[in-house]
């Protein structure tokens, strides 16, 4: 893989697209363009970023609120509201130095109490907790100037703030008067303007953004389901730009004049998870089964057009504790029918697996291997919200999902999935003492060569007990119009509009 990116969390695979009636020409002498609409294939889950851990919400909020730092498309950290930061020794402490000249949408100078409730209510969220609950304390030094205090020593506390130090506001959350889920108030470059939901999402540009106004002054998000019409759209010049192309339109695209493919290997990584409180997949026999029982090649050129890497594990290649070799229940259709039968299921039984449209061949694929051990798979197609939903209540039993790494730490994928009963992120309900345990040493453990032991420890017991079945690693595609500038696959996986603009 190229530089592996840092991708996080989740995700059902995220469309963007551009929407215009004119392709981005400016033929004729008009004015020129400055409007942009990105099609995404699915809704956003809100607008609150204390409310969001899937990566398509991410990518649309990146735009609309403002973190502490960045990370640009060379994967490095660079300061967005705190022009500054310093380390204790111990790597205890950070000491972040804010912009003075930055703003709310509603013309509010962003403060460091600001800062101090925005990290305090993202360890406090279920939704952003699991990634930011090693913070002990936050504190307001002056107006521009916060100290962040960690339990333990962890290295990726700057990377995941790039994601979840986004600064909201106490004062909009008081009493319900703002219904940030909805009715955003950002500090970012575009600023909300209204939301149809199951349509699409409009913003405008933030004339008082501390950087200068964006080149881009209409942003619009457009809900497009069917990756073929965006991918007419496209062609036709309605549609300026693709994000994560349908690997379908790959090959097709490369050669279509006026538009511009980039593609990229990835570290998003997708698999199948199984609610292990229900009673047939509480039985590890079961969900060993099903695991042996998947041709994950046969999936990726089923569905995939053969644009993806297949995977036994969650540790990326460039992760500290990746093992390229790992591969505790290989594909083994036989195997497979001794566990069924082992378990007390000879003749097998019936299923049910939630998705999301846009993994409907991916389910049907596996319907077919589930089969051949006599598993009847029944394909749910859910709206992603309640997707969602249904997955933090454990009200499912086998469903696929994405994951994706913000940073390049095993920790930053393994404790949320696994960790038992922990806020939102374990899907499965699996966990115990033991993982736990390991999770735990993990995290605080500072020599690398023992982290590495431990996720190698980590990974065996929770692969074999397989509560996930990992199936392989994303490629991701961006096609655009070729007169819009400043595209590039992000490390992070949040595309920042304000790098764009139009020739």
């Amino acid at each position: 893989m190229k530089t592996k990116k840092f991708l996080a969390l989740l995700i059902v695979v995220v469309l963007l697209f551009t929407v215009t009636g004119c392709g981005g020409s400016n033929e004729g002498g008009g004015e020129a363009k400055d409007s942009l609409t990105i099609g995404i294939d699915s809704d956003a889950v809100a607008l609150d970023p204390l409310r969001v851990n899937d990566t398509l919400t991410m990518s649309i909020l990146s735009n609309v609120y403002e973190p502490l730092v960045r990370m640009n498309n060379d994967s490095e950290i660079v300061p967005a509201l705190a022009t500054k930061w310093e380390t204790s020794d111990d790597g205890l402490e950070y000491t972040f130095t804010l912009r003075t000249d930055a703003t709310f949408h509603n013309g509010d100078p962003i403060t460091a109490e600001d800062v101090k409730y925005s990290l305090e209510a993202a360890v406090e969220s279920s939704y952003t907790g699991p990634y930011m609950n090693f913070i002990d304390k936050v504190e307001a030094v002056d107006e521009k100037t916060v100290k962040v205090t960690l339990q333990y020593a962890y290295a990726p506390f700057l990377a995941l703030c790039t994601t979840y130090s986004q600064v909201v506001k106490e004062e909009f959350y008081k009493d319900g008067e703002v219904d940030m889920a909805k009715n955003p108030i950002g500090s970012g470059p575009y600023k909300f303007k209204k939301w149809a939901q199951g349509d699409k999402i409009e913003f405008e540009a933030y004339d008082g953004y501390y950087q200068g106004a964006p080149a881009i002054k209409n942003l619009t998000y457009s809900i497009i389901p069917n990756s073929s019409t965006a991918a007419l759209a496209l062609e036709s010049g309605e549609i300026d730009m693709s994000l994560n192309v349908a690997t379908a339109d790959i090959k097709a695209m490369k050669d279509k004049k006026g538009i511009t493919l980039l593609e990229d290997p990835s570290s998003a990584f997708y698999f199948i998870g199984m609610n292990t409180n229900v009673d047939k997949l509480s039985d590890v026999r079961v969900r060993q089964a099903i695991s042996k029982s998947i041709n994950k090649q046969n999936l990726i050129d089923g569905a995939l057009d053969g644009y993806g890497v297949p995977t036994n594990t969650f540790i990326a290649e460039g992760v500290l504790g990746y093992d390229p070799d790992f591969d505790p229940l290989p594909y083994d259709v036989e195997e497979a029918k001794k566990l069924m039968k082992e378990a007390g299921y000879p003749d097998g039984f019936k299923l049910s697996i939630s998705i999301p449209e846009n993994r409907s061949k991916h389910a049907q694929i596996i319907q077919s291997d589930l089969s051949k051990i006599g598993i009847e798979l029944k394909i749910d197609i859910i709206e992603t919200g309640k997707f969602w939903d249904d997955l933090e209540n454990l009200d499912y039993e086998m469903m696929i999902m994405g994951w994706s790494y913000m940073v390049m730490d095993p920790d930053v994928g393994y404790y949320s999935l696994y960790k038992k009963d922990d806020m939102a992120g374990n899907y499965t309900g699996f966990g115990n003492k033991e993982t736990d345990g390991l999770l735990a040493a993990g995290r605080t453990e500072t020599d690398q060569k023992k982290r590495a032991e431990i996720y190698a420890e980590l990974e065996k017991i929770v692969q074999t007990a397989a509560p996930y079945v990992p199936l392989y690693w994303r490629v991701d595609a961006v096609a655009h119009n070729e007169n819009l500038t400043g595209v590039k696959i992000p490390p992070c996986g949040l595309y920042y509009v304000y790098d764009y603009a139009w020739k």
